[in-house]
C-alpha cells in the first residue's frame, strides 16, 4: 500500500483459535508438531533503496523466510507480535509499536501488514483449521 507517514505503531483487534501443529512438509520444524500453532501479525515500512528502487518488495512463496523484513535494508521499520492463545471467540485488542532503524530519515513509500494464523507457514508448517481474523487496524502517532 503506498504510504508516506511515520507512525509510532500499528493497532487493531484479532481473533485467534489455533489448532495443534500437523504439518511440517519442509521437515524444517519438527519440534512444533503437536503443539499449538502460532498466530502473528507484522508490519513493515519499506523506502526508496539507496539505488532508487521504489518497487514493491514482493514475496516469492518458493524461496520460504524471504524476504526477512527485519533485515532488508529498504526496510526502516518493523513490528510483530506473536500469540498461542486461543481467544476463545473474543476479540484480543494490540498494539505493535515500530522499531525504526536507529538514523534512517527516510520516508516511507509503502506500509506492508501479514496477519498470519501459522507464522511457520512459508515454511509448509503449521495446523490445517488454525483462524486468525483480524479488525480494526489503525496506525497511531506520537
Amino acid at each position: 500500500v503506498p504510504f508516506t507517514s511515520r507512525p509510532y505503531s500499528l493497532k487493531g483487534w484479532y481473533d485467534y483459535k489455533p489448532g495443534l501443529v500437523n504439518r511440517d512438509e519442509m521437515g524444517q520444524f519438527p519440534e512444533m508438531v503437536g503443539k499449538p500453532d502460532i498466530m502473528q501479525i507484522l508490519v513493515a515500512l519499506v523506502a526508496e533503496g539507496e539505488d532508487g528502487d521504489t518497487s514493491p518488495i514482493v514475496v516469492n512463496s518458493s524461496i520460504p523466510g524471504e524476504p526477512n523484513f527485519r533485515t532488508n535494508p529498504r526496510v526502516i521499520a518493523y513490528g510483530e507480535i506473536f500469540s498461542d492463545q486461543d481467544s476463545n471467540g473474543e476479540y484480543q485488542e494490540f498494539e505493535i509499536p515500530l522499531e525504526y532503524r536507529e538514523g534512517d530519515t527516510r520516508t516511507p513509500i509503502y506500509a506492508i501488514i501479514v496477519a498470519s494464523a501459522s507464522y511457520r507457514g512459508d515454511y509448509f508448517t503449521g495446523a490445517v483449521g488454525s483462524t486468525l481474523y483480524v479488525d480494526g487496524f489503525e496506525f497511531t502517532y506520537r
